[in-house]
């Protein structure tokens, strides 16, 4: 049942672009279409996984033991750099055209979202185990999905309704941003 609740929290109740505003210019950016969201999510579990996993582990065996907590940020910073630039190392060399086409999105991975998400597992105590910790991450990554997916779809019908001039582009994008926000408010009594 802690599971189940976890994977609720993680996906709706702390969504990190709807509550925690992480990520959220990779959200406002020009992500018209659907393919790119799962690109996206895709990159971004790329990255994510393997930092929390290792920030997991760095965490419980030598920060905690050893009283220096304080370190956190920085070492969290440098293993997202590390990891990211690891990954498009490798993808650079394995798919090439891939990453010529998506370099962009590896960049965007080493931002606010997958710190923010660090530090987050670490503030609301999913760190009891490591099963509990991917949990969350993963969780995490299919809610941060969900906004992509959800925000190209309406951008998409935004495009094509007719919105005033003063109201197209980033205005209806933010404020489509709040009224989700607001939608999955609405979860909170749910848990």
């Amino acid at each position: 049942m802690e599971i189940f609740k976890v994977i609720f929290l993680a996906f709706f109740l702390n969504n990190v672009v709807l509550t925690h505003f992480l990520g959220v210019r990779s959200v406002l950016w020009k992500n018209d279409q659907i393919r790119m969201s799962f690109i996206t999510g895709g990159i971004m579990a790329i990255i994510m996984i393997p930092v929390n996993s290792i920030n997991f582990l760095l965490q419980k065996y030598i920060l905690l033991p050893y009283h220096i907590e304080f370190f956190q940020t920085i070492f969290f910073i440098l293993i997202i750099l590390l990891i990211a630039k690891i990954v498009a190392v490798i993808a650079k060399k394995a798919i090439p055209s891939f990453f010529r086409n998506y370099s962009y999105y590896f960049h965007v991975t080493s931002n606010s979202v997958v710190l923010g998400v660090c530090l987050l597992l670490f503030k609301n105590d999913f760190t009891l185990s490591y099963i509990s910790c991917l949990i969350y991450t993963i969780a995490t990554i299919l809610g941060y999905t969900l906004i992509l997916l959800m925000m190209s779809a309406i951008t998409d019908h935004n495009e094509v309704s007719g919105n005033p001039k003063a109201m197209q582009g980033l205005p209806i994008s933010l404020i489509t941003i709040g009224l989700l926000a607001l939608a999955f408010i609405g979860f909170t009594g749910v848990v």
